[in-house]
């Protein structure tokens, strides 16, 4: 295990593949939350509004996730709530690249992070969540290190 970093406890380390092969998604209602069947209608039990409006979520853990922060947002215990918001990673400004001796005084893209969720809590902090269901890839707790780094932002991990 990498030094800085600990992956939480039932979480293990896994393929990009692997892990493609085991999420199943689902759909939500953007109006209500409630949840919907991969068809677009409307589970019985949950008739809450006329026209439902679907969002994808990419595993059934995020769905779940999603409504249950829809649902803190609507007693008032959270703020802010959005969903897949990008963070742009940067290297910092360098005299080297690509082995050109150029000044550089930007900073160079490397790539993107995109959280599963990002609000306001109570204290008005910034909170970012993203979901893992069966495991991390090696990509992605570069992405969460280099987050903290860069912006000072530590991505609270759900499973």
């Amino acid at each position: 295990m990498r030094r800085g970093f600990r992956r939480p406890p039932g979480l293990r380390r896994i393929s990009g593949v692997t892990l493609g092969r085991r999420a199943r998604g689902g759909y939500v209602c953007e109006a209500c939350g409630c949840a919907i069947s991969k068809a677009g209608e409307v589970a019985p039990k949950t008739l809450c509004c006329a026209l439902p409006r679907p969002i994808w979520f990419a595993s059934q853990a995020e769905a779940r996730r999603w409504r249950f922060l829809l649902m803190r947002q609507k007693e008032g215990v959270i703020l802010d709530l959005k969903r897949q918001v990008p963070f742009d990673l940067h290297a910092p400004p360098t005299k080297m690249v690509r082995g050109q001796s150029a000044f550089h005084n930007f900073p160079v893209k490397l790539g993107r992070y995109i959280a599963d969720f990002q609000y306001r809590d109570e204290t008005g902090s910034l909170v970012v969540e993203d979901v893992k269901g069966a495991g991390l890839t090696d990509i992605a707790i570069w992405k969460m290190k280099h987050l903290e780094a860069e912006y000072g932002i530590k991505v609270k991990l759900i499973k």
